[in-house]
């Protein structure tokens, strides 16, 4: 599925939604350039560095059962430029999700099975990307609620879960839909809280 939207400023962009891995592997072009992008925002913003193996098989395991991706691209170079994909995970597959990151594994003394309260199932973040040059062009209205609201409805939970570094785009998105830190570790902020029925701008 996709959408083309002209936001107020440029670039014009182009939205992809898939709910399984199988949909997206059957777009090897659409797929390359995602992964790219995955290792372009990465390494720039937090020197982290993913193969493509490593980052084809998160999104084997991250991207089935109830689960949306969102793949942004420009469409004057037909590359992708940004990412949202969200799961609804058990505490332990959560943990397990955490545990993929680069960041997280440098923490020392981060004691998730404590931080992740046990729980049945949430919608959980995985990862949201967009390339530097683009960050403030792109609404994450457009980005974060269409996943977390695709997901929350296929698996009727809304309850979410994720994690942040403190002052980044994602952690006021968390303010403005009213979700509580309930966890911090030193720059690392642990959000959790139902999902509400109206988004603020």
């Amino acid at each position: 599925m996709n959408n083309q939207i002209t936001p107020n400023k440029i670039p014009e962009i182009r939205f992809y939604d898939f709910l399984n891995y199988s949909q997206l592997s059957h777009q090897e072009k659409l797929l390359n350039s995602l992964v790219n992008c995955y290792q372009h925002v990465f390494e720039e913003s937090w020197q982290e560095h993913y193969s493509k193996s490593h980052i084809l098989k998160k999104l084997k395991n991250e991207i089935r059962g109830y689960a949306c991706l969102r793949i942004i691209e420009d469409t004057n170079t037909s590359e992708v430029i940004g990412f949202c994909w969200a799961q609804h995970q058990s505490s332990a597959e959560t943990i397990s999700s955490i545990n993929t990151i680069e960041y997280i594994r440098n923490q020392t003394k981060l004691p998730l099975e404590n931080i992740i309260e046990d729980h049945k199932h949430a919608v959980y973040i995985h990862d949201l990307g967009i390339k530097n040059g683009f960050r403030h062009s792109i609404p994450l209205q457009l980005i974060i609620p269409p996943v977390i609201e695709c997901v929350a409805t296929l698996s009727d939970c809304r309850d979410i879960l994720f994690w942040s570094i403190g002052n980044t785009c994602i952690s006021h998105i968390a303010n403005k839909i009213s979700l509580s830190k309930y966890h911090q570790h030193g720059d690392i902020q642990f959000f959790r809280g139902a999902l509400p029925m109206i988004y603020s701008k």
